[in-house]
Parts: structure tokens; C-alpha cells; sequence
């Protein structure tokens, strides 16, 4: 079947027929499925419901890039990056992502780029270790990036890709009367250990564990996380990598 291609050079919205497929849709508009699904985080594109309401994104590669951002900030708010040198000359970057909407978001992928003074772009790919960030709640998230960044890098993060819940009361975290949590600093408070058990009735399912530390600021300056879970009892340490650690926060998702 012949597809007529649409001018587009602005954003605007389509609603869904009978007989319409999303790489139909797409291709209409001079787009590719996957950047009309990005664009759509609030459907579901393996149902897709006739009556339904896209947005259609301009499609020239730019103007794209720009409304994707733009929509995606509509749901969450990214803080500024901080980063931190290893010994190995590695870098590890370290931000929150605040979930400012009324819907649960989930399969967040998020890009730390930099640009040195070459001129040469480097880009490290990350997600949050939890799956969901609820409405109001802030999610720390890691990047590594292979090489030690100079006194004068800028890294600018940015959201590649999110989905939406329908389901406003569908959370995937695991209700804190059946795991529970012990947290012993060391003496110089640049570490602690957390003690997590988890009740029988936890035992049944797979968790993701994250672990923030931050310092007397509020800033998060430490990430550790585990997943596929199955241990009834767990101890996992975490590392500031900046200063002295003044609180813990522990998230745990169940499957």
C-alpha cells in the first residue's frame, strides 16, 4: 500500500483509525516508528487504540531532538551533574532525575555527554537501577565514563527515552513491613554498610536494591545497587566519593 508522506516541520497530533499500524503513522509523517513511540511515551505501542491521540514530532533531526526534551522535562527534572575522578583515570558522574507529573515513569534511559577541549564527544549511556520513579520522588543515577575529565568539562544530561504509566497505582516497590534495614557508618563516615532482610513473604519474588548516600547538603555523592535479588538477608556497602556521608536512602523493587 502507497503511503502518503506529510510535510511536517512542526509538532502536532494525529488520532488513531481503524487499520492504522505505528510504522504507517510514522512513515506518514517522515518519521521512524521508534521516534514516534519516543515521542508517545504514554502509549502502549504493542495495543495500540483506535481513537487514541499522538503527538506528531517535526522530523527534521534537530527540531526533533529539541521537542523530544522538551516533552520529556514535562515529566522529569534533571539536576546538574556532578563528577568525581578515580584512581584507574575513570570518571563517575553522579545526578537525580525528579519525577514532577502525576504518572509513574519507567524504562528511563538517560545520556551523560561532554565535550573536550577538541572538540571530541564522549557519551555514557545510563538507567536508574529501580525501574519506576513514582510522582515526586528523586532517583540518583550513575554514569562511568572510560577516561579522566579535565577541570573544564561540562556534562550535559539529557533523557533518550521514558515510558508512562497508565495505571496511576501500579508501583513495583516492595512494602518496607516486609524488609527492613540496619546502617552502620564507618568512623570516618566516607562509607557505610547497610543489613537488609527481607521477610518470607519477600522470598518469592526478585528485587532490585538501590542505595544512595548523600552528604550534609542534600547532594548524593555515593550509588550502590544490586539486582536479580533472592537473598533473604544482604549486606552491601556504599562509598561517598566526595566528603562525609550524613544520610542513607534505600529503595527496593519486587518482581
Amino acid at each position: 500500500m502507497a503511503i502518503k508522506v506529510l510535510a511536517q516541520d512542526a509538532e502536532q497530533t494525529y488520532r488513531v483509525k481503524k487499520g492504522d499500524t505505528l510504522s504507517e503513522i510514522a512513515a506518514r509523517f517522515n518519521l521512524s516508528q521508534e521516534q514516534l513511540i519516543k515521542a508517545n511515551p504514554q502509549i502502549d505501542p504493542d495495543l495500540l487504540m483506535v481513537g487514541e491521540e499522538l503527538q506528531i514530532p517535526p522530523a527534521d533531526s534537530i527540531s526533533y531532538n529539541r521537542y523530544l526534551q522538551n516533552r520529556y522535562n514535562e515529566y522529569l527534572a534533571i539536576q546538574p551533574v556532578d563528577c568525581y575522578p578515580n584512581p584507574d583515570q575513570t570518571a563517575e558522574c553522579l545526578t537525580q532525575i525528579k519525577n514532577i507529573g502525576d504518572r509513574t515513569t519507567y524504562n528511563i534511559r538517560l545520556i551523560a555527554q561532554t565535550t573536550d577541549s577538541e572538540g571530541g564527544i564522549r557519551e555514557s549511556v545510563s538507567s536508574p537501577i529501580v525501574n519506576q520513579v513514582l510522582p515526586g520522588e528523586s532517583i540518583p543515577v550513575l554514569f562511568r565514563f572510560d577516561n579522566r575529565l579535565s577541570d573544564t568539562d561540562t556534562v550535559q544530561c539529557t533523557i533518550d527515552s521514558l515510558e508512562l504509566s497508565k495505571d496511576t497505582s501500579l508501583s513495583l516497590r516492595l512494602d518496607e513491613s516486609q524488609w527492613s534495614k540496619e546502617i552502620v557508618f564507618s568512623a570516618d563516615k566516607k562509607s557505610a554498610k547497610v543489613i537488609l532482610h527481607f521477610e518470607q513473604a519477600a522470598m518469592e519474588k526478585t528485587k532490585s536494591i538501590l542505595i544512595a548516600a548523600y552528604n550534609e547538603d542534600g547532594k548524593v555523592v555515593g550509588i550502590r545497587g544490586k539486582t536479580n535479588s533472592v537473598e533473604q538477608d544482604l549486606s552491601l556497602f556504599v562509598y561517598s566519593l566526595s566528603g562525609m556521608i550524613q544520610d542513607i536512602s534505600v529503595w527496593v523493587e519486587a518482581y
